[in-house]
């Protein structure tokens, strides 16, 4: 899970369908053009991943999730501050989810969310602290460690590794610094599992 700094003010397409549908419901909206735009959006602002597993996305392979679910929290449902872009996988993430929601979870919207989390080498997410009971029951009820997850971090491992021989120092300062500054110059997903790897080498990041 990485840390999504929202933009300080919503879309104007959103913002006028909302002022123009008063009385509409968010089943509304989701078959207006103003929906896959807002999916447009919400994905340049998480960099291409999903909010919670950091796999790449398209628009056409994500939803718009409420951080607050809808139906606990209908005055939350469109407000931009709770809505985020995640994968469509059944077994994780947003759907994975469904109304499970605790104001102390550990959020993508909370600066340092990274910091609550680490990984094992056979890609398992597990907390930074073994006693972080909040960050373990968030990994459970996101599904942050199904088989497809587990593997697809596991594969990026064994590859940064280099067949146990480490990272070549170079191109991993490069990647990283990339992700630092969230440019597009590592295509793959789980930002994250990148950073754990150099710092599990003590790879310089400049």
């Amino acid at each position: 899970m990485r840390y999504i700094e929202k933009h300080p003010e919503e879309p104007e397409a959103f913002s006028r369908w909302k002022k123009q549908n008063k009385k509409a419901d968010w089943r509304d909206f989701s078959t207006s053009a103003e929906h896959r735009e807002l999916r447009e959006q919400l994905l340049a602002e998480q960099v291409g991943m999903c909010c919670y597993c950091e796999v790449m996305l398209t628009v056409d392979d994500s939803h718009i999730e409420h951080l607050k679910p809808k139906s606990r929290y209908p005055q939350e449902r469109f407000a931009y501050g709770n809505l985020l872009a995640s994968c469509n996988r059944k077994k994780s993430c947003g759907h994975k989810k469904g109304t499970w929601y605790r104001p102390e979870m550990v959020s993508p919207l909370t600066e340092g969310c990274e910091e609550r989390f680490t990984y094992t080498l056979d890609g398992r997410m597990i907390p930074s602290d073994k006693e972080d009971k909040l960050a373990s029951e968030t990994i459970e009820q996101l599904g942050l460690n199904c088989a497809t997850l587990k593997d697809r971090r596991k594969s990026i491992i064994k590859a940064l590794d280099n067949g146990g021989n480490g990272p070549e120092p170079d191109y991993l300062q490069t990647v990283v610094a990339g992700i630092l500054n969230r440019k597009s110059n590592w295509p793959f997903g789980f930002p994250t599992v990148v950073l754990f790897i150099a710092a599990m080498y003590d790879i310089a990041i400049p």
